[in-house]
């Protein structure tokens, strides 16, 4: 039977989702990895002006400057692209969106923890 011909049905087919782009994976690590550059180079040094003045840190200062707090968020981000590209289905926006929201959040989360001890330090004086 023709397609043309009444009677015959033409089912369409769920086209297939695609795979995360490769690219879509190092830009959200890429972006991901300004964690890991506070965690490495911004955060002991404040460690340090602090432990000048003698003051304890707040617990989420001392949580944050823990090295490994700040590989572990790009770590996430890439293993939520590579879960993604390898399901097969795309989620691009929202593989993005996570990456680049969670990232910014991290960041004011990092400032806040870095003013705390100011702020601490500013409430003794």
């Amino acid at each position: 039977m023709d397609e043309g011909k009444p009677g015959v049905v033409i089912r369409a087919t769920p086209e297939q989702p695609h795979p995360l782009p490769v690219w879509a994976i190092v830009v959200g690590t890429g972006f991901a990895m300004q964690i890991l550059v506070i965690a490495i180079f911004v955060v002991p040094q404040f460690n340090e002006v602090f432990r000048d003045f003698g003051a304890d840190l707040p617990l989420l200062t001392r949580v944050l400057i823990a090295p490994w707090v700040g590989g572990l968020w790009p770590l996430l981000v890439l293993i939520d692209g590579l879960r993604l590209r390898m399901s097969g289905r795309g989620g691009l926006a929202g593989y993005l969106v996570r990456a680049v929201l969670g990232t910014a959040a991290l960041i004011m989360l990092y400032t806040l923890a870095m003013y705390l001890p100011i702020f601490k330090l500013a409430a003794t004086v």
